[in-house]
């Protein structure tokens, strides 16, 4: 597939993190750096769609070098607007809608209650 993000050339893509916490899936830490206090996602750009790129996509992810990846690009922005239409949005494991679509961070909108 092809990705037109706001701002940015389309590029051939295999997958676009838009994370608001470090982990997701069972530990995986696709965002290692970000601060969920901070206002802004830590987006994740996964280049390509050859099987080996998928394959060490995943692998560095368990192993927590894919941000160093050189078809792996990261950046923080506290909004990205996706304008590909048709694409999937998943959301904790949940399909929640298609794109085209803008995600805009609310930093301290969420309230979480310690039981």
């Amino acid at each position: 597939m092809s990705l037109e993000l706001d701002g940015r050339n389309a590029v051939p893509t295999m997958m676009l993190v838009v994370a608001n916490g470090r982990y997701f899936a069972a530990g995986l830490r696709p965002a290692p750096n970000n601060d969920n206090q901070d206002g802004q996602f830590e987006l994740l750009l996964f280049k390509g769609c050859k099987g080996w790129q998928r394959v060490a996509s995943f692998v560095g992810m368990l192993l927590q070098f894919h941000t160093s990846l050189p078809f792996v690009e990261a950046w923080n922005s506290e909004s990205i607007t996706v304008r590909t239409v048709g694409l999937p949005i998943e959301a904790d494991g949940e399909l929640v809608g298609m794109t085209p679509a803008t995600f805009e961070c609310l930093p301290e909108k969420l309230q979480l209650a310690v039981l």
